[in-house]
């Protein structure tokens, strides 16, 4: 874990994502996420992630995906775009605020 990244063992902070980018480099997947957290504040947060780490996230969304569509509802599919830059992004304005 890099320093000055040390996480609390406290309750999670709640934090609405509302904005996602995506694209990888030659070791590592980058996560852009526009966060908007209900004080109103804005900022944006990038996660880099190993390409095993991304595959693990990937699969392990797959399956909360799976079994929410399940209990719940079905997730209409989202539209996507690439950037010039060839990052994959959402085409739709953000779901929060």
């Amino acid at each position: 874990m890099t320093q000055g990244c040390a996480l609390s063992e406290g309750e999670p902070i709640q934090i609405h994502a509302n904005l996602f980018t995506l694209y990888h480099k030659k070791d590592e997947f980058c996560l852009e996420i526009g966060l908007h957290s209900p004080s109103g504040d804005r900022k944006m947060l990038e996660v880099l992630i190993t390409p095993e780490a991304a595959k693990t996230l990937y699969r392990m969304f797959e399956q909360e995906v799976h079994s929410y569509e399940e209990t719940y509802r079905k997730i209409e599919e989202p539209k996507l775009q690439t950037t010039e830059e060839g990052k994959a992004t959402q085409k739709d304005l953000p779901i929060y605020g």
